[in-house]
């Protein structure tokens, strides 16, 4: 009689293909080099801010992370190998911080592109006593292909206005995406 704590019964048979072995062994080998590949490219859907006019206060933000940078505004220039994957992550509001903004864009070499908007940011929320301001994050990863060739690359958040009718333009970051 079997008890819940004996092990099953397993029966090992011989292998009888060995060209599955080799698509076995060449597929988690060709995993062990894949940080010497490009990371997938992700495509981000176009950004709306490329017909919009340009304003100096449709919204305020904070720029937490890019890749491994934290609050990269205050960098001179980061390197980012083509492989990888890049996290951004930040917050926006409207520019008296009483409302959500419109959405963010990341602009790549001026060509802007739409980012998930609306990450729940209790510690934005709660830093102005409005709760209306919960969903006011971004938080997303594209790869560092997704910028273009291996290069030198100017990168920046647009702000929309809540009524998306403007937008406003973080300081550009400089980007090297190298191909190690």
């Amino acid at each position: 009689m079997n008890s819940c704590c004996d092990p099953p019964a397993v029966t090992i048979k011989p292998m009888r293909s060995r060209p599955i072995f080799a698509f076995i062994l060449f597929v988690l080998l060709s995993m062990s080099c894949a940080g010497e590949r490009p990371a997938p490219k992700i495509e981000l859907p176009p950004g709306i801010s490329l017909h919009l006019p340009k304003s100096d206060s449709a919204g305020s933000f904070f720029w937490d992370r890019f890749g491994g940078t934290t609050n990269p505004l205050t960098e001179k220039a980061i390197v980012v190998n083509n492989w990888e994957q890049i996290r951004i992550q930040g917050w926006l509001l409207n520019s008296q911080h009483t409302s959500l903004a419109g959405g963010v864009e990341l602009a790549i070499d001026g060509k802007p592109f739409q980012l998930p908007y609306g990450v729940s940011r209790q510690d934005v929320a709660d830093a102005f006593n409005n709760t209306a301001l919960t969903k006011c994050g971004f938080d997303t990863s594209i790869s560092a292909a997704s910028l273009g060739q291996p290069g030198i690359h100017r990168i920046a958040l647009r702000i929309l206005s809540p009524d998306g009718q403007t937008y406003t333009e973080s300081p550009q970051l400089t980007i090297t995406n190298q191909r190690s």
